[in-house]
């Protein structure tokens, strides 16, 4: 499709499993490149950082106790 980068999966197709291992890693205290590493690794999926912040920014979890991680760069 036009305007999507080739090989990377749509953040609107994340399974249950995936929604699970990103709260579990998120409250770890990893970044968002970490958490789409970690995620990519465990279920051979091929999700973004920006994929992986907004779907936690859409599950309410960025931010969360005065964190505002979704404001942090990157570590990776």
């Amino acid at each position: 499709m036009p305007g999507k980068q080739a090989g990377m999966m749509e953040a609107t197709n994340w399974a249950p499993e995936h929604l699970d291992a990103l709260r579990e890693l998120f409250a770890r205290g990893m970044t968002f490149s970490e958490i789409a590493k970690a995620i990519n690794s465990k279920f051979k999926t091929k999700y973004s950082r920006n994929a992986t912040l907004s779907r936690a920014k859409r599950m309410g979890s960025a931010g969360q106790s005065g964190r505002n991680r979704y404001l942090r760069r990157s570590r990776g």
